[in-house]
């Protein structure tokens, strides 16, 4: 919803993240105070530099609708063009 949009916005805008993908619904199951919940949920995936994992984390947790939202940081090989661009495209435009 407009809460996703927003993070997702100020993700790419803040020049912190080359790109944000976000998947159709996914089913999560999990327990919550002895009950089982299933739950719809979209995964969201930032492709960043490293040197801005902290900014990152911190600027969802700021505007996620969860407490403790699930963030998951994974390292992934990429051909070097690719590895160029999110470069390019994580760093700030600010003049």
């Amino acid at each position: 919803g407009r809460k996703l949009k927003k993070i997702v916005q100020s993700l790419v805008q803040s020049w912190k993240v080359a790109c944000v993908q976000v998947t159709n619904y996914i089913h999560s199951y999990y327990m919550r105070e002895g009950k089982l919940v299933k739950k719809q949920e979209k995964l969201v995936t930032c492709k960043l530099l490293e040197s801005n994992t902290e900014a990152v984390i911190s600027l969802i947790q700021s505007q996620h609708p969860y407490e403790v939202p699930e963030i998951i940081l994974e390292k992934k090989m990429v051909n070097n063009e690719y590895a160029d661009w999110v470069e390019e495209s994580s760093r700030s435009k600010k003049k």
